[in-house]
C-alpha cells in the first residue's frame, strides 16, 4: 500500500486479480445486501466463467479477469447498481466532511438530511432528488462504507490518468479487493461513532452493518476530508432544520451562520 499508484497501475492494467473469491463475494455483498438469492446467482456465474476460461478462483495463485458471455450479462445488470452507489457515496462522503470540518455545529452538526439536501442541490442527473437519494441510502446503507470506498478508488485511479481503462467500481473491487476495505474500514469506524442530529443510535446500525472482519491483516486508510464549499455553506444555512429539505406553510427559514 505504500505505493497506491503502483498498486493500480498494475493491477488495473494487467487485470490481476489475487483474491478471486473474496472479491466475488464482496462484490456480491455490496449489489445485493438483503437478497441471498441474487449473489447465490451472481457467485455461481463468477465461478461457472472461472472454470469456463480455466482459471480456478479456489487457487492461491492470482488470476485474471477475462468475460465470458454469462459474466458480461451480470456486469450489465450492474450498471444502474453502480450508479445508486455513486449516490450513496455521496452520501456519506458529504456526512463525513460536514463532520470533519464541523460544519453546522449550531444546527446539531453533520446529519444525513444535510448531507443528502447537499448533493441533492448540487446534482443534475436523473435520479438525484432527495426522495430518490433517501431510497438509495435506505437500499445500500449497510454496505455504504464499502460502496463509498470503492467509487472514492474508482475517481484516483482516473485521477492518475488510468481513464482508458474499463475503471469501473464493481471492477474496482474485484482488482483491489484488499484497498476497497482498507478505505471501508475507516468508513465503517466513521460510521458506528459518528454522532447523529437528533437520534440517539449511530449513523450506522451496529447490527445490521456488513462489519469487516478485524482479523483480515488488513491496516484501516483513511479517506480525504473535503473542504464543504461556501455554497454549499450557504445551502445549508437556509435550510429549515429537520425537514429534509421541505418547508412547512407558514415557517420561515432563520439563516444560522455555520
Amino acid at each position: 500500500m505504500a505505493d497506491l499508484g503502483k498498486l493500480l497501475i498494475d493491477r488495473l492494467r494487467d487485470e490481476e486479480v489475487l483474491f478471486p473469491e473474496i472479491s466475488a463475494r464482496l462484490v456480491g455483498y455490496m449489489a445485493w445486501p438483503n437478497d441471498v438469492g441474487a449473489r447465490t446467482a451472481w457467485l455461481k456465474v463468477h465461478r461457472k466463467s472461472a472454470s469456463e476460461t480455466s482459471l480456478s478462483v479456489k487457487s492461491d495463485q492470482p488470476h485474471r479477469i477475462v468475460e465470458t458471455e454469462a459474466l458480461k450479462e451480470f456486469y450489465k445488470r450492474m450498471v444502474p447498481i453502480q450508479r445508486r452507489w455513486g449516490r450513496v457515496a455521496d452520501i456519506l462522503h458529504h456526512h463525513f466532511d460536514l463532520s470533519q470540518g464541523r460544519h453546522q455545529m449550531r444546527r446539531g452538526g453533520a446529519s444525513l438530511g444535510k448531507a443528502i439536501h447537499v448533493v441533492a442541490s448540487n446534482a443534475t442527473s436523473v435520479g438525484t432528488g432527495t426522495a430518490k437519494l433517501w431510497e438509495a441510502w435506505k437500499a445500500y446503507k449497510d454496505v455504504a462504507h464499502l460502496v463509498t470506498a470503492a467509487i472514492l478508488i474508482t475517481a484516483e485511479a482516473k485521477e492518475r490518468g488510468l481513464s482508458d481503462l474499463q475503471i469501473q467500481p464493481v471492477r474496482i473491487v474485484m482488482l483491489v479487493s484488499e484497498l476497497v476495505l482498507g478505505v471501508a474500514m475507516s468508513f465503517e469506524r466513521y460510521g458506528l461513532e459518528a454522532d447523529v442530529h437528533g437520534r440517539e443510535e449511530p449513523l450506522f446500525d451496529p447490527n445490521a452493518l456488513w462489519r469487516i472482519p478485524e482479523n483480515i491483516g488488513i491496516a484501516p486508510i483513511d479517506p480525504p476530508t473535503r473542504r464543504i464549499r461556501a455554497s454549499d455553506v450557504k445551502l445549508l444555512n437556509a435550510r429549515r432544520a429537520g425537514h429534509r429539505g421541505k418547508g412547512r406553510r407558514g415557517l420561515k427559514a432563520t439563516p444560522v451562520s455555520g
